[in-house]
């Protein structure tokens, strides 16, 4: 087949569905070497009947070294929508090839659509940074929970100030939909810590934790974002100002503020 790409395929799905389960293995083995799109899409429908009831061939595929293929896998996993799993794809949170760190992610979101977020967050460390926003996106949802012990290593970093303006903004926002009122202690921190070292930065992170506290508005936020108001620089004042009135609008018109 990879000799004649444009090979004529009709009825191969019928021949291919003929086949019992212990034809599982040789299909993953054809499935691994077939280089036309359109002739895995065929053994791909195969297996995701055939194997459906007896995935293990294709779990241990996981693991295999060539990533079109393991793509394949993830994408036929997937389709059968089983939490059952979920540990098999979450091993792949490193592997080399992105397109399967972004599948990893969304399977994540589909097998755990809740729960802890310490898998997500370490995703947050990814070289690739639509890798990242993948995770934050889910981590913004409010449907997964996170101490604040396990953002700490990521925003304490020396190199989380040089992170782009809005990724910091998305974490931020992440930590206080995972942590609520956890998280307090470290944004209050920024808001009131002087300092002349790169002051414009610590500012805008500053400017972005009370954008964060705003949005959190419990009693304990509108606290730190009064004594920012009092002991902060004049932009850092300005922006809890503005959390504050945001704050205030959130606990008036909730479902608003939210969108």
């Amino acid at each position: 087949m990879n000799r004649t790409p444009g090979a004529a395929t009709d009825g191969l799905t019928t021949v291919l569905l003929s086949m019992t389960s212990a034809g599982i293995p040789a299909l993953c083995a054809l499935l691994a070497n077939l280089e036309d799109a359109t002739h895995q899409a065929i053994v791909a429908g195969a297996l995701e009947t055939l194997a459906k009831d007896q995935p293990d061939h294709l779990l241990r595929g996981l693991s295999d070294r060539r990533p079109r293929y393991v793509r394949n896998l993830l994408a036929i996993i997937l389709k059968w929508n089983d939490p059952r799993f979920a540990d098999s794809i979450e091993k792949l949170v490193r592997h080399p090839d992105v397109q399967v760190r972004k599948e990893v992610v969304r399977a994540i979101g589909i097998f755990r659509p809740s729960g802890n977020g310490a898998k997500l967050i370490s995703l947050l460390t990814d070289t690739e940074e639509s890798v990242r926003f993948a995770a934050l996106k889910l981590l913004t949802t409010g449907q997964y929970t996170a101490p604040y012990s396990v953002w700490s290593p990521l925003v304490s970093a020396d190199t989380f100030m040089d992170r782009p303006l809005s990724e910091k903004r998305a974490i931020f926002q992440a930590m206080r939909a995972t942590s609520n009122d956890e998280v307090i202690p470290f944004f209050e921190r920024l808001l009131t810590e002087w300092s002349w070292i790169n002051r414009k930065k610590k500012d805008e992170l500053a400017a972005l934790a009370a954008e964060a506290l705003g949005k959190l508005a419990t009693p304990a936020a509108l606290a730190a974002l009064a004594l920012g108001q009092k002991k902060a620089s004049a932009a850092v004042r300005q922006a809890c100002a503005t959390a504050l009135v945001q704050a205030q609008r959130q606990q008036h018109h909730p479902k608003q503020a939210a969108s």
